[in-house]
């Protein structure tokens, strides 16, 4: 008489679609989590084939030129528009990846720096980083505030 009283309080078809369900979010958070480090990775390989195809994008005394871009002392024609605007669009899509990298391995330094080493990266790219307001505006406060204590930690090093 237990069993079926126990039958009638949780029906055999809620017992399975209850573990379905379970089942089914399990498969999913770690089908997401692989698809976000995939995506990660993803976005790193393309700032590695950019910086490849355009070396000076990745070019200290370059980056720190900013915004003040001059055209390629190996070119004839003046082509710093363009070099400005394709540096312009890298900066922002190496910040893009670090705030992905960052909100995946929810800040923890250690985890990010398995996907790429973010320190290093802002402090190439600082200057456009922090010459203009509109390049921030775009990323959450927290994100702003990872990238400001990666800068602070680098200037009290030099210090």
């Amino acid at each position: 008489m237990f069993a079926a009283e126990a039958d009638s309080v949780f029906p055999p078809a809620i017992i399975a679609a209850i573990i379905s369900a379970l089942v089914t979010w399990g498969i999913n958070v770690y089908m997401n989590v692989g698809h976000n480090a995939r995506f990660a990775s993803g976005q790193v390989q393309k700032i590695i084939e950019f910086s490849i195809t355009y070396p000076y994008l990745e070019d200290d005394e370059f980056c720190n030129s900013w915004p003040n871009i001059t055209k390629d002392p190996a070119s004839d024609k003046d082509d710093s528009r363009d070099r400005k605007q394709r540096y312009e669009n890298y900066c922002c899509h190496v910040f893009n990846t670090i705030e992905a990298i960052y909100e995946i391995c929810k800040g923890e330094h250690d985890e990010m720096c398995k996907i790429m080493h973010p320190d290093e990266m802002i402090l190439r790219h600082r200057k456009w980083w922090e010459t203009d307001t509109h390049n921030r505006s775009g990323y959450s406060d927290i994100f702003n505030q990872y990238v400001l204590n990666v800068l602070i930690k680098h200037h009290q090093r030099r210090a």
